[in-house]
């Protein structure tokens, strides 16, 4: 099990897990270039298996980056608020389960009044995936040009992973 309680880093990875497998990440509360970073350590698999939940990802380059090749992880009961980047990925093709995390970004609506949103939450946006591919297209953050392209992601979001969603996203933080 990994606990870190308010930890905070100028280093560019609060917390980097390569060949970890069936570990626990609880309680960060996290400000760097990139709290939570899943990856692939050498020719291996990545991160498997881990349980990341209770922790608050705050004014974070990148809140998550989860490489596709790490599989099973459950990302639960988090809270993201004013990061440049939500979540990150390299590929496509995710198997990693986002549920129940609090996403300040998320503009969905709540109709049967149960706490979570009724439509999914996809944190990752296309801008974050080509600075991912690209890193020098990073000059363009907060750019006239990254505005229109977050909003054609709302009229068309199957330019974005479709398998990388929280499909019950909540409405208000949680009390962490």
């Amino acid at each position: 099990m990994v606990i870190l309680q308010n930890a905070q880093a100028s280093l560019p990875y609060l917390i980097g897990c390569g060949l970890l497998e069936q570990e626990e990440i609880t309680n960060i509360n996290s400000k760097t270039a990139t709290a939570l970073y899943f990856f692939v350590a050498g020719s291996h698999f990545g991160c498997r298996k881990m349980m990341v939940a209770k922790n608050t990802f705050t004014s974070n380059g990148w809140g998550m980056r989860v490489q596709a090749s790490c599989e099973n992880n459950t990302i639960t009961q988090n809270n993201y608020f004013s990061n440049t980047f939500d979540v990150g990925t390299n590929g496509t093709m995710q198997l990693n389960k986002f549920i129940s995390n609090y996403w300040d970004k998320y503009e969905g609506y709540d109709l049967n009044k149960d706490g979570y949103g009724d439509i999914h939450y996809q944190p990752v946006s296309l801008y974050s995936m080509i600075v991912e591919k690209m890193p020098a297209a990073s000059v363009l953050l907060r750019s006239f040009m990254v505005t229109i392209m977050d909003k054609a992601e709302t009229v068309i979001p199957s330019i974005t992973p479709i398998e990388l969603k929280d499909g019950k996203p909540l409405m208000k933080p949680l009390a962490l």
